[in-house]
């Protein structure tokens, strides 16, 4: 009898631990969902760094930076310049 319900409760536990709430298949899930968290985090990094840098160029009145700001964005053309579109 006791060696039954020592078996039923081995049982039990081994199913918890392979796949219960907080099991062996959860955790590998949640390992897998924090592994790509991180490398988008990492990327967003990268892009705020870039947004970052923009914007300190932009705020110390840099010339370049903002006609080249405003030649992407605005299509600014100066004053003797020739504008070519080239299409496939």
């Amino acid at each position: 009898m006791i060696f039954s319900i020592q078996v039923f409760v081995l049982g039990y536990v081994q199913f918890l631990h392979w796949s219960g709430e907080n099991g062996y298949q959860q955790s590998n899930v949640l390992t897998e969902q924090i592994s790509e968290q991180k490398l988008e985090n990492e990327q967003l990094l990268f892009r705020n760094q870039a947004l970052s840098r923009e914007i300190e160029a932009l705020k110390q009145e840099n010339s370049t930076a903002i006609e080249g700001r405003a030649r992407f964005d605005l299509g600014m053309i100066n004053e003797g310049e020739t504008f070519f579109l080239i299409t496939e």
